[in-house]
């Protein structure tokens, strides 16, 4: 088990009698003494040690992973944190943040300032058609929800006309979520881990899950 308490069942080849106690206390002490050659303990700096085995040690162990995890993990590079759509609306809002006020009006909604930027599905819809290039206003749709269904943006309670609901992107917390993006690009593969953990765990109980999301990309 790590220091999670996250554990995995592997199935090792049985050893019986006294022969198999001597075959298992050798194998664990040639394994721990393998550990030990890169001194870890005298070390002035931090050691990562990656153990390949499925036999059980008495180690304190940080992360417990699979073959098949590791792979994964190094075949994607990034930990997926928004959807395509998400992370570009995020984008465009981060633009008009740097470049405010904006060159062009859409809906009475439509404002944009050093701290927000604000309007209606078809406000959006047409900013990514000017910036980014052809998509429906179904997937903008989407892309709204799942950015406001992690408390990055907001929405108005009620809708305005036929206009809708308006969106509120505040400048604060979408340069955080584009801070841990970014960071999470360069994490080692335990900290990518850890990140992923929970960004999966998060979604079934975010609270503010850019707190821990900003901890863990600062950290490394």
């Amino acid at each position: 088990m790590d220091g999670n308490e996250n554990g995995y069942s592997v199935g090792i080849k049985p050893r019986y009698g006294f022969v198999g106690e001597l075959f298992t206390d050798a194998v664990e002490y040639e394994l721990i003494q393998m550990l030990h050659r890169i001194r870890p303990v005298l070390a002035d700096e931090t050691k990562e040690i990656y153990l390949l085995t499925n036999i059980p040690l008495s180690v304190p162990v940080t992360t417990l992973t699979t073959l098949e995890d590791l792979e994964l993990a190094t075949a994607s590079g990034i930990v997926e944190i928004l959807g395509s759509k998400a992370e570009e609306l995020l984008s465009i809002a981060m633009d008009f943040f740097e470049k405010y006020p904006s060159r062009k009006q859409l809906s009475d909604a439509w404002k944009v300032t050093g701290d927000v930027v604000q309007g209606t599905v078809n406000d959006f819809l047409t900013v990514y058609l000017d910036k980014i290039g052809d998509v429906s206003r179904p997937s903008i749709q989407n892309g709204l929800d799942e950015l406001r269904e992690i408390d990055v943006i907001s929405r108005s309670e009620t809708k305005q006309g036929r206009a809708g609901y308006v969106y509120t992107f505040p400048n604060d917390r979408c340069s955080k979520i584009e801070y841990v993006i970014e960071q999470s690009r360069s994490l080692c593969l335990t900290d990518r881990q850890r990140l992923e953990t929970h960004v999966q765990q998060s979604k079934s109980h975010r609270g503010d899950w850019l707190v821990e999301a900003t901890e863990i990309v600062s950290e490394s």
